[in-house]
């Protein structure tokens, strides 16, 4: 997504991922386009980042590797065998909340698409869990 999003012209990009070689080769494929990436390798459920911080929130797979409640309480702040959880459009649009509208939902494939957008008349404070 990051080439895709580099080749339309859009600026201010960042990419967030927990594997330095994911990150690593993704800048090599990118060559000096990668320059103009802001790259972060962190744990994205520990990761802080001020309020309002994207415009954008793509997640490639990564909410269906969060077991624990916890976990995916701080993504919403905010497939390698490991353990995950199965969504529907309602069961994903619950563990969101009431905060956030879903908008539209993908077709059955072998994985699962929506596309939610944060309500911000119902914003949960950065305190609640």
């Amino acid at each position: 997504m990051v080439d895709d999003l580099l080749a339309g012209g859009y600026e201010n990009v960042t990419v967030l991922d927990i594997s330095q070689t994911n990150i690593n080769m993704a800048k090599v494929r990118l060559g000096a386009a990668s320059e103009s990436v802001r790259w972060l390798r962190a744990d994205l459920t520990l990761a802080d980042f001020p309020p309002r911080s994207y415009d954008v929130w793509h997640d490639r797979a990564v909410f269906h590797f969060l077991t624990r409640p916890a976990q995916r309480r701080a993504y919403v702040r905010k497939c390698s065998g490991l353990d995950v959880v199965r969504y529907d459009a309602q069961s994903l649009h619950a563990e969101f909340g009431p905060s956030f509208r879903l908008v539209e939902n993908g077709t059955a494939q072998q994985f699962f698409y929506c596309h939610f957008i944060l309500n911000p008349a119902l914003r949960m404070s950065p305190h609640e869990d």
